[in-house]
């Protein structure tokens, strides 16, 4: 899939989300300093993206062990997008990393207004994750900052 995305990718190098996805995709498979090449590109080509490249962005950082950033990423991602679920629920995994709890718990449960499916078993069954220690991070975080084991009902 991603040799695909690749040849995707050069067939239309001026198309953000090409780029994007393709970031997106390697991100995913744990490889976030290929990801981050994409991602900027994306970003270049289109600098208001609502905050989704920029979720992107920051977690490729947050796998390249690159917090700081990561945690810049994601505060620029929910200035854009208020609303955006994944920004939140990503920074949420930073702070619980550096030790910040309840910033974690804000940020989780901000993430869980917007977005219901936010969950342990979500984290665990769903999130497409491609190394377990990703995963494992991530579950940890949530797990800590307190959303429910099971997605919420519909409202």
């Amino acid at each position: 899939a991603l040799m695909h995305l690749e040849r995707a990718a050069i067939l239309a190098p001026t198309y953000a989300y090409m780029q994007f996805h393709l970031g997106d995709a390697l991100a995913w498979c744990g490889r976030p300093e290929d990801s981050l090449e994409y991602i900027d590109r994306a970003l270049k080509l289109n600098a208001n993206d609502c905050g989704v490249f920029l979720t992107i962005r920051g977690m490729a950082q947050w796998m390249a062990d690159d917090a700081a950033h990561a945690r810049t990423t994601f505060e620029s991602a929910i200035r854009r997008n208020p609303s955006y679920p994944w920004a939140h629920g990503m920074l949420a995994v930073v702070h619980y990393e550096a030790g910040d709890l309840a910033s974690a718990r804000r940020e989780a449960h901000a993430g869980h207004r917007f977005n219901r499916r936010f969950s342990l078993h979500f984290a665990e069954r769903v999130m497409p994750f491609l190394l377990p220690e990703h995963r494992e991070r991530f579950v940890e975080a949530w797990r800590a900052a307190g959303l429910p084991k099971e997605e919420s009902a519909r409202r």
